[in-house]
């Protein structure tokens, strides 16, 4: 007797008639040389290894090799021998029945049975790298006793090369190969299909799908190849879907899928946008290479994402009710207002939940009589409403909603603005820094809130403050000496230096300075000689009314001064040893009464005076 295999259900090269993957078929062939004469009680058993499974639904065939060789069993052709199977023991069991060869003597002949296996899904039993073989018995009866068991009966084996247990085992990677920044950008995804180092056998029926998100329109397939460059058909495109039903990828053999897309305006700042790609596979392309309902196969997945830009958030002083020499818009003096700048730069698509806090120091007031604006660039827009905020204590919080950004041109910053004003405290201190701080923050993970590990960015600025300080001196420079002499007074109205200390040094522009100063009764002929700046220029609006010197208001810019001469002539009521003395007085502001510099209830001031003698 001889074993052979006769085929595998699959013979490739990758997998030979030596090699089996899960659930293929092994057909056996047997050939049992036959004796003249009878041959009682012929049968054939064979002890399959576990992890190979006889179909019983092919069943087994014998063949003689000629009509010199004939059976007991009716019709005597061999067409109707009995097989059993015992799947307990796995031992396939051929009666033959009473074996009769008729040729002449020197004639061989033989009988050819043919049955086919397939390999068990068995993890135990077969796993990949198991070797599998059988081991068969053709049995007869030899001491006539009617069976063919006993010790004195024929019997000779023979054992069936052995097969390796191999199977396939694939991957995907996917890759983004072209990385977008936000919405109206291209994105591109590579796949490449391909064996892994431990796949020893080529996989068949596999599939191939990968849902792209929702944040990509226009998905299209640049191109499906194979190893060579070839073109691989049957990928197709539903919706975001990219998908093919059904493909063989022999051992060593790739596939690379490239996809692309661009990205729309749903795609939300700050958020990672992942897709997976998912294969899967078989062992068995068909039925004729085994019994597909054992075969065995396997799932792969891959993904890759990007994250969408987030916005960018600045804050600055958009200006101050104050902007000039000794007052630029980084200082600011009691009352004085300051316009502060809120700028996001929202990338293209949509941010949501966005709202800003701005929380103020003290003595910094917001402007409730502001008419506050927040103005989208073209193509931008918000859902929330920014221009009236909500105050609690010093945070002002600006709602904006859900920032939508259309526009998708890349060479423009896209942002909206909001401008606010506050004003400075009257108590505010001379060389204080005022600063405060902006926050944005948005739900940049998209779950439906902008708090935990949400998008934040922060951002201050701050001022300094400033106040002038005047002083006035006053000094008699043209003294009578007898009635009738005449008499000159020079008042200077000028800022303060490092030489009047202790008072501090005067930092910005005095307005709404008043003069007043009322001479004794004494003087006959009162006349303002001259009333001019630092340059020699007249300074108008000095008056006299009776005694009386005044003005009722005049700005005084940072460092600038004014001298004021008055005359007159020591009258009749004057007399030898008279002491002469009058004061001069002068108050001031940190705002103009006739600008819209600020809030002018909340301005500071102070006042000087001092007198002369003679």
């Amino acid at each position: 007797i001889e074993k052979t295999i006769l085929n595998t259900g699959i013979n490739d090269a990758s997998n030979d008639n030596t090699e089996v993957v899960t659930g293929e078929y092994v057909t056996y062939q047997l050939s049992v040389e036959i004796p003249q004469g009878v041959t009682p009680v012929a049968e054939i058993e064979d002890t399959l290894d576990a992890g190979l499974i006889f179909d019983q639904a092919n069943g087994v065939t014998v063949t003689p090799s000629s009509a010199n060789l004939s059976t007991s069993t009716a019709p005597g052709d061999f067409s109707s021998v009995t097989t059993s199977y015992d799947p307990v023991t796995n031992l396939i069991s051929v009666d033959l029945g009473d074996v009769t060869n008729t040729a002449p003597a020197g004639t061989v002949e033989t009988l050819t049975i043919t049955y086919r296996v397939y390999t068990d899904n068995d993890a135990v039993n077969a796993g990949i790298g198991a070797t599998l073989n059988n081991a068969v018995d053709f049995k007869w009866d030899i001491d006539g006793d009617g069976n063919n068991d006993g010790p004195l009966d024929g019997t000779t084996e023979a054992a069936a090369p052995e097969v390796e247990v191999i199977g396939p085992e694939l991957q995907v990677t996917k890759t983004v190969t072209t990385v977008p920044n936000d919405a109206g950008d291209t994105v591109t995804y590579q796949m490449l299909i391909e064996h892994t180092g431990t796949s020893l056998a080529g996989a068949f029926d596999a599939t191939f799908s990968d849902t792209l998100p929702s944040e990509i329109s226009g998905v299209s397939i640049v191109s499906a190849v194979d190893s060579s460059g070839a073109t691989v058909p049957g990928f197709t495109v539903s919706g975001n879907t990219v998908s093919h039903a059904d493909y063989d990828l022999p051992l060593g053999e790739t596939i690379t899928l490239t996809v692309t897309g661009t990205v729309n305006v749903t795609a939300s700042a700050s958020t990672t946008v992942t897709n997976t790609a998912t294969i899967d596979w078989d062992t068995l392309g068909d039925d004729s290479q085994g019994n597909q309902s054992v075969e065995d196969g396997g799932s792969a997945e891959s993904s890759d994402d990007f994250v969408v830009a987030s916005p960018a958030f600045e804050k600055t002083v958009f200006g101050t009710g104050i902007n000039g020499f000794g007052n630029d818009n980084t200082e600011v003096v009691a009352g004085e207002y300051i316009a502060y700048r809120l700028v996001v730069t929202v990338p293209e698509g949509t941010t949501p939940l966005a709202e800003i806090t701005d929380t103020l120091q003290f003595n910094l007031l917001f402007d409730s009589s502001y008419a506050i604006t927040a103005t989208g660039s073209a193509g931008v827009s918000f859902t929330g409403p920014a221009t009236s905020p909500t105050v609690a204590g010093s945070d002002i919080t600006f709602d904006l909603g859900t920032i939508t950004n259309t526009n998708t041109n890349d060479t423009q910053p896209d942002t909206i603005t909001i401008i606010y004003r506050t004003y400075a405290d009257q108590a505010v201190a001379r060389g204080a820094t005022l600063s405060n701080d902006a926050t944005l923050i948005w739900d940049a993970d998209n779950d439906g809130d902008n708090d935990d590990s949400d998008g934040v960015l922060n951002d201050s600025t701050s001022v300094t403050v400033i106040a002038p300080e005047l002083v006035v001196e006053k000094d008699v420079t043209v003294i009578p000496s007898d009635t009738g002499d005449p008499l000159q007074y020079t008042i200077v109205i000028r800022h303060t230096d490092v030489t009047d200390a202790p008072t501090p040094v005067s930092g910005a522009s005095a307005y709404d300075v008043t003069f007043n100063d009322v001479l004794p009764a004494g003087i006959d002929n009162p006349a303002i000689v001259s009333a001019v700046d630092s340059t020699g220029a007249v300074v108008p609006g000095f008056t006299l009314t009776g005694n009386t010197v005044s003005h009722s208001g005049f700005d005084l810019l940072h460092n600038d001064f004014v001298t004021l001469t008055v005359s007159g002539e020591a009258g009749a009521s004057i007399i030898e040893g008279d002491t002469v003395d009058n004061i001069a007085d002068i108050t001031w502001s940190t705002l103009d009464d006739n600008a819209d510099d600020g809030f002018d209830a909340g301005e500071s001031g102070g006042s000087d005076s001092d007198n002369a003698v003679f």
